[in-house]
């Protein structure tokens, strides 16, 4: 029993109500717009997103494509040393006969070369450049918005677990309050030890929770931190206080989805990669010419040799044509493969349409319900404390015992437990809408 008397103690040590507030008083008050905003500029998931958007907006180039010349320098030098020994079958011929003989050889060359055509194919590729730098953008906006809604919804439940802290400290004030009084009434004789022993399982019960409540809160806020690219261990409070947008149209919203919605734009810019696919594919039934132009130097110097110096240089030009016979059936299976990827892709646009369709209208229906359950629970709390307040008044002149005073106290819990929980699934279904009509991030950065 004094084990608990000291747990009970040092409980209510740690969440007296004037050192309590001014705790939260010191800290920083974080809103939503500011942890919105936060996470966008300094989310690394959001940042290594953009980065590699970047990436493939660079690589978006005629000469990646194929479309500009080639131009290269070449060289080398060979030098050796040698024993020659030459005799010929014409006598009037001198022999070679001579030890150590060195030669050279340099030879230069700058060669500019460019395909003139290859059935488009070096066309159809920056195409496909340029629709893959699309798809970059539309998988960083994806990231960007599913990385805004987990901020979001960490930010609310912290909110929400915030808001508990707070119902369970006044619990465990209304239950010390309580155990204060039967224990004053004990002492006078007018009640028996069993209604001290309940009140103080009470205030016990009342404490471990708000412990436990405590615990999740700490976890919420540095997983919040982490999100906002913040130092974990950084101290803050989060504002309770929110706006609910109750007035979202479901046929704007729709309309809205199906214009911007990021997987339905990516499902629209794989199907288009894959049509590309296909014409690169095709372009390797036509004929390819290509054209080199030179210009090359050569120098041979050969003590053994009957030229003891050797030069030549100039310009040269080739053109090429080159055509595919046969080469084992690939050009035709890269053609079929690639008609099967577009049309999988036509399957995952329709499918991708369907799939936002549903999501839209699921949503807002959870939306709409987390409303009408929230003025609900709205009106059932204003009953729920006007009960507690005349339970707390007839206790006080001894016409209900403490059993019915605890059960009016935790109705009123329940009752606070349930607009809180009822307004984070408001605001968490109210984002997600947002975040399917493709209005997230335009609604993060107002």
């Amino acid at each position: 029993m004094k084990r608990l008397d000291v747990f009970i103690g040092f409980i209510l040590l740690l969440v007296n109500t004037s050192a309590f507030s001014q705790v939260r008083d010191t800290l920083q008050v974080l809103t939503l717009e500011e942890a919105i905003l936060e996470a966008l500029a300094q989310n690394h998931n959001i940042r290594i997103s953009r980065i590699e958007a970047a990436i493939s907006e660079n690589n978006v180039t005629l000469g990646n494509a194929g479309l500009l010349p080639s131009l290269f320098l070449e060289g080398s030098y060979t030098k050796s040393i040698r024993d020659v020994k030459t005799s010929f079958i014409n006598p009037q011929i001198e022999s070679i006969n001579r030890q150590n003989a060195a030669s050279s050889t340099v030879n230069g060359a700058a060669v500019l070369s460019y395909n003139i055509f290859n059935g488009l194919g070096s066309y159809y590729q920056f195409n496909s450049l340029q629709n893959l730098s699309r798809i970059g953008d539309v998988q960083a906006r994806l990231t960007i918005e599913n990385t805004l809604l987990q901020a979001v919804i960490q930010y609310l439940e912290a909110a929400r677990l915030q808001e508990l802290l707070e119902i369970n400290r006044e619990a465990m004030e209304i239950s010390r309050e309580r155990y204060d009084r039967v224990n004053v009434k004990y002492e006078f004789g007018t009640i028996t030890k069993l209604d001290v022993l309940n009140a103080k399982v009470d205030l016990n019960a009342d404490s471990t929770i708000y412990l436990s409540t405590m615990a999740d809160y700490s976890n919420a806020l540095r997983n919040l931190n982490l999100l906002l690219g913040r130092d974990p261990m950084a101290s803050m409070v989060v504002e309770e206080d929110y706006d609910l947008n109750r007035d979202l149209q479901l046929d704007i919203l729709l309309a809205e989805a199906l214009a911007v919605n990021s997987n339905l734009l990516l499902a629209q810019y794989l199907r288009q990669d894959a049509r590309l696919n296909l014409k690169i594919a095709r372009s390797g039934y036509y004929p390819r010419v290509d054209v080199n132009a030179a210009y090359n130097y050569n120098r041979i110097k050969d003590e053994a040799s009957f030229l003891n110096l050797s030069r030549t240089d100039g310009f040269s030009g080739t053109i090429t044509l080159s055509y595919n016979l046969f080469n084992g059936f690939q050009q035709r299976t890269q053609v079929e493969n690639a008609r099967m990827s577009l049309a999988a892709s036509d399957e995952n646009l329709e499918l991708a349409a369907d799939q936002v369709k549903r999501d839209v209208r699921n949503a807002y229906e959870i939306y709409r319900t987390n409303l009408y359950l929230l003025q609900l629970a709205q009106d059932d709390l204003t009953t729920s404390r006007l009960n507690f307040e005349r339970s707390q008044e007839a206790y006080a002149t001894g016409l209900i015992n403490s059993t019915d005073l605890r059960t009016a106290q935790l109705n009123l819990i329940n009752s606070q437990n349930r607009i809180n929980n009822l307004r984070i699934q408001a605001k968490s279904s109210e984002i997600e809408l947002y975040r399917l009509s493709g209005r997230l991030i335009v609604e993060a950065r107002k």
